[in-house]
């Protein structure tokens, strides 16, 4: 009866636990830069979401786990509109990849 009583209070205080990216610091990981290539442009480009988790504050290079991953990002400053374009992509272990923004569209390419 104890152990029943445990186990719900410690599934519960999980509830309100926000979700992680997929962010990977081991050797394992992938890297991704964002680059812009939007003359002009005076806010930078940057990464804003990992499989849906939104990345606070502006970020231009992550460590993701190896594997499918869905990157949501931003070429040009949108203050209200739309969520950002997202690009599916299988990162491998150990690589590194750039995200070029032109206009307000992104390509990937492995480095």
């Amino acid at each position: 009866m104890r152990l029943s009583v445990l186990l719900v209070v410690g599934i519960a205080g999980c509830a309100g636990v926000p979700p992680v990216a997929p962010l990977d610091s081991s050797e394992e990981h992938a890297t991704l830069t964002m680059v812009s290539n939007n003359p002009g442009v005076d806010l930078p480009a940057s990464l804003a979401s990992l499989d849906g988790i939104d990345l606070k504050g502006f970020h231009s290079t992550i460590s993701v786990k190896p594997g499918k991953r869905t990157v949501g990002y931003v070429c040009q400053a949108v203050l209200d509109g739309p969520p950002p374009p997202t690009i599916t992509a299988e990162f491998e272990p150990r690589k590194a990849y750039l995200l070029r923004c032109s206009g307000a569209k992104a390509a990937l390419e492995q480095q």
